[in-house]
């Protein structure tokens, strides 16, 4: 995903109203399977708002998210040619719908592909997901959607918005389904973003295995000792990429039981306590003028942290 194409894009659809573009889109006709299974990109979710604007005739300002929900397709994300096999493979992504001037558009995301609007999927199109889109992906996903929904409201660019925190609640209503995490079944965390403008507010949240996110209206979850800990991550990416905290952006935070104490985080000769050790994963995201933007793990218990990505020689095992 070349990011600052993208930013070019939002930049003229915010200034020319009815001049879209997505980069990524593809039609049904021009679907090739992937050879490997795909994560998603940051910015796709994003991509298909612009996209549905263009599909529709639509402002972006006036289109809005409805939901989404992990899955895992096969190679043709759930859309099917006569004549073509799809290749079998575990691949992960999304469903997003979007309302788009009174229509509800449909779109099949996985890595930096985005294919829709898609009118007739197959009828066994995807797999809903306990795995594959997993909760820090989604969780960040949506986290730089909002931050691309602000940009359009503030008329900036993306790159002018720091996420400054990450404030997860509690699970809602029914207990998550085997394997599944809160943030996937009934869950809802709140995001901090900063602009010239000053403070803004939105909130992710989730029931069953959609998700969606959207922007509140007064100040949300807060907690002073987190947003401290996520103030210090920040500080801490900041010097190891020699850039200003303001181009430090946390995507996400999810509370995790690591199976040990080393929290996934696996390195040559190193003998890890093997003990439940309740900790965190958060995604943090650099944003520079000088090239792409860049996603970093860090994984911690208490207000101890690790910045994983960092770590010499260090196998970064998934969350459970």
């Amino acid at each position: 995903m070349d990011v600052h194409r993208w930013l070019a894009i939002l930049a003229a659809a915010v200034a020319i109203p009815g001049l879209f573009a997505c980069v990524n889109r593809q039609d049904s006709a021009g679907v090739t399977p992937p050879t490997h299974a795909s994560s998603l990109d940051l910015a796709s979710l994003a991509d298909a708002r612009l996209d549905a604007a263009r599909a529709s005739g639509a402002n972006p300002h006036d289109v809005t998210l409805i939901d989404v929900q992990p899955v895992v397709w096969d190679g043709c994300l759930g859309v099917a040619q006569p004549g073509r096999a799809c290749a079998q493979l575990a691949v992960s992504g999304l469903i997003a719908r979007f309302d788009a001037a009174g229509q509800t558009l449909r779109y099949h995301l996985a890595g930096a592909r985005v294919i829709g609007p898609v009118t007739n999927p197959t009828t066994s199109d995807a797999t809903p997901s306990s795995t594959g889109t997993d909760a820090s992906s989604l969780e960040a996903t949506l986290a730089y959607y909002a931050r691309a929904d602000l940009a359009l409201r503030e008329r900036l660019t993306a790159h002018d918005i720091t996420v400054t925190a990450a404030f997860p609640g509690t699970c809602g209503p029914g207990l998550p389904l085997p394997n599944v995490s809160c943030a996937v079944a009934g869950y809802r965390a709140d995001i901090e973003l900063e602009s010239d403008a000053g403070p803004s507010w939105y909130r992710i949240t989730s029931i069953g295995r959609s998700a969606t996110v959207a922007p509140l209206e007064s100040p949300g979850l807060a907690d002073s000792a987190l947003a401290t800990l996520q103030q210090d991550m920040r500080a801490d990416l900041a010097r190891r990429v020699a850039l200003p905290i303001t181009r430090i952006s946390i995507l996400s935070y999810v509370r995790i039981q690591w199976p040990d104490a080393c929290l996934g985080i696996e390195q040559p000769g190193q003998v890890c306590a093997q003990a439940v050790t309740p900790g965190f994963e958060a995604l943090l995201l650099v944003s520079s003028d000088r090239g792409p933007e860049h996603r970093y793990t860090y994984r911690g218990t208490g207000s101890h942290f690790v910045a994983a990505d960092f770590v010499p020689m260090a196998t970064i095992l998934p969350a459970p």
